[in-house]
């Protein structure tokens, strides 16, 4: 049986309870975030694994002159590697001024004497090379890609496509 003289006392206490204020809650401390430490990209050491040059490739032919253009659509070319078939030479071209250009392919590199050259009436620095020279050989087997770097100027990695290729076939077998 309940006892309804305590029930009553203990509801009133209970109530009575209810009225008090809560204890104040504990304020979460901000914490402060370590000062961030700024992101250095560094190029890759290695050409082979840079960044290609931004565009594509495309062939040109003709019947004195044949070229490679590499580059955006619209755009001047970043490189160009151009048959003359009288000649019988092939001139290697970029963006540019430098007095010295260098060729990378994956068989090595080779540093050659460059001027002024003018490709479509766009002032280049470019380099000639005899048709049998075999540093165009090593640009046409070269594994997947080649750059060409001037004295002061950033290097233009291409693909090793077939555009290349077939100007450097136009003046070798040109008669």
């Amino acid at each position: 049986m309940i006892d309804y003289r305590l029930a009553g006392p203990a509801l009133g206490l209970a109530l009575l309870s209810a009225c008090t204020t809560p204890a104040p809650v504990a304020k979460p401390v901000p914490t402060v975030a370590p000062p961030s430490v700024p992101v250095v990209v560094t190029p890759p050491r290695d050409w082979r694994d840079a960044a290609l040059t931004p565009g594509t490739w495309r062939y040109v032919p003709g019947t004195a002159h044949s070229y490679a253009a590499y580059g955006v659509a619209g755009a001047q070319p970043a490189l160009v590697i151009a048959c003359d078939k009288t000649a019988r030479t092939i001139a290697i071209m970029r963006q540019g001024t430098a007095t010295s250009l260098t060729v990378t392919t994956s068989y090595g590199a080779a540093t050659l004497p460059a001027g002024g050259l003018s490709h479509e009436g766009q002032a280049m620095t470019g380099a000639r090379l005899s048709a049998r020279d075999n540093l165009l050989d090593r640009i046409g087997y070269s594994r997947g890609r080649f750059a060409v770097s001037g004295s002061g100027l950033s290097p233009v990695i291409v693909p090793a496509w077939a555009e290349p290729s077939r100007a450097l076939e136009d003046c070798r077998q040109a008669s």
